[in-house]
């Protein structure tokens, strides 16, 4: 029998890039989630809606995003001050810049929801069902297609690096501070995914490198400054030896074709 979470219980802004941007990535569709085992009864497969949903229009006069954005435990999801484009995210496990041709308010327009399931479902079925919910309330309609981005390419000169193989596998980031992040355990595609959710960029990997690693990366932090690469990119090549430089990255994306305000309750 196996629990699983998916969430990330933050308040945080989404005016710009930087910090609040990376930081709820990186903790929902990112490379830090939250996979807990434990027992108790089976979910159930095959469930493909909700039981109880609520969508209205978020009255916060703010633009942070509250509550436990993400899944919970019984496949359910709760959200305050959520964006369209995040709850697209979430749902077909893509980050923001993977969702194309959405009409403005829906990177815009912000919304409280709440979705429970009658029964425990496991988390593929969770995003079908937030999927279907989407659909019907939102009229949403959508496609997937490998679509080529101008991105980054994760590469290791002269095929070494200062990576640090771990004892341990399957390990995951833990957020230190706003201009650092430690994992143990760190494949090189987790740090890739990690490196993506912090640059809001696509990244590939181009090192060659195999295993787990320990990590430990340090940047310098300027609220003035918006653009986090400025201090990322020089802070990877100290601290493990490798390098991003710019490249095409083929990128699986969610392409909007159709999004109507939502219908009510």
């Amino acid at each position: 029998m196996r629990r699983w979470k998916v969430e990330a219980t933050v308040s945080v802004s989404r005016s710009r890039g930087g910090i609040g941007g990376w930081l709820f990535e990186i903790c929902t569709v990112g490379a830090i989630v939250a996979l807990h085992a434990a027992g108790f009864a089976e979910w159930q497969e095959g469930v493909t809606a909700y039981e109880v949903t609520s969508i209205k229009a978020s009255q916060s006069v703010s633009n942070a995003m509250g509550g436990t954005i993400g899944f919970l435990e019984n496949g359910g999801m709760s959200a305050r001050n959520i964006t369209l484009k995040v709850l697209i995210s979430l749902a077909y496990d893509v980050p923001d810049y993977a969702v194309l041709n959405c009409p403005s308010w829906v990177s815009e327009a912000r919304y409280d929801v709440d979705a429970k399931p009658a029964v425990r479902v496991g988390l593929a079925t969770g995003r079908t069902m937030l999927q279907h919910l989407l659909a019907e309330r939102f009229n949403l309609h959508t496609r997937t297609e490998k679509s080529p981005m101008k991105g980054l390419r994760l590469v290791a000169p002269n095929g070494s690096s200062k990576l640090v193989a771990s004892a341990i596998t399957n390990g995951s980031f833990q957020i230190m501070s706003v201009s650092e992040m430690r994992g143990r355990g760190i494949s090189i595609a987790r740090l890739v995914r990690a490196l993506a959710a912090v640059l809001q960029t696509p990244i590939d990997d181009d090192t060659g490198l195999l295993g787990s690693y320990d990590i430990t990366l340090k940047w310098a932090s300027d609220d003035s400054v918006s653009d986090i690469g400025v201090f990322l990119l020089p802070a990877l090549r100290e601290n493990v030896g490798l390098v991003l430089k710019p490249g095409k990255v083929l990128v699986d994306a969610v392409v909007v074709d159709r999004a109507d305000r939502p219908t009510p309750n």
